[in-house]
């Protein structure tokens, strides 16, 4: 997802790998779910990113989580590559 200043960047001075920012394990417990909390807890992290600078944000998604590819691309998130299957395998996790 684009923070601010383009794909290309703003002209910061900073490479990109310290104007782009991992955002990691959004979790709402199941009886705190669709009651808006995500969505709070997503803008306001959005809102520090750009604060300090981000100007793009990723995530990783495990790949058949519907719901949450729908939450994501909501905030205007999309999908830049997914995990092979036989990668994942090896990685012994689901894939991303």
């Amino acid at each position: 997802r684009n923070c601010g200043g383009g794909e290309g960047g703003s002209g910061s001075g900073r490479a990109l790998r310290y104007r782009r920012a991992y955002l990691s394990n959004v979790c709402v417990l199941p009886h705190a779910r669709r009651t808006g909390l995500g969505r709070r807890m997503m803008t306001e992290a959005l809102q520090v990113a750009v604060g300090w600078g981000v100007e793009q944000v990723y995530v990783h998604v495990v790949a058949d989580n519907t719901g949450a590819k729908v939450f994501y691309e909501d905030f205007g998130f999309r999908v830049e590559a997914e995990e092979s299957a036989a990668y994942a395998a090896g990685l012994s996790r689901p894939r991303r």
